[in-house]
């Protein structure tokens, strides 16, 4: 794993290092989508094999970085409508920065 990121997922998983992290990503702009395609996806793991999105506090921030990062975030769509469909209620606004929406997040938005 990239270890940028796991440096990213290990700070969401300090109280006092959220913001800073979250603030550094959304910096990194277009760069900080394959980082957070590795902790949505559940293949950014920690040193003891846990994937960081099954910790829950990684994936709400990874959530409001693709938030402010708007339709930069458009490659991460599949995978914030998943957490929609989990029940995320950041997912739903996240979906709504990125613009245009596929029919199916569309869809899900409408559902939830």
């Amino acid at each position: 794993m990239h270890a940028a990121a796991e440096s990213y997922f290990e700070r969401f998983l300090i109280p006092g290092s959220i913001l800073e992290a979250e603030k550094e990503l959304v910096a990194l702009g277009e760069e900080a989508i394959p980082l957070l395609e590795l902790l949505f996806s559940g293949l950014a793991k920690n040193h003891f094999g846990v994937p960081y999105r099954q910790l829950g506090l990684p994936v709400d921030c990874g959530i409001h970085v693709a938030l402010q990062l708007g339709s930069m975030a458009k490659p991460l769509e599949r995978h914030l409508r998943l957490e929609l469909r989990n029940g995320n209620p950041y997912a739903a606004m996240a979906l709504g920065g990125l613009g245009s929406l596929e029919q199916q997040s569309v869809t899900e938005l409408a559902s939830a």
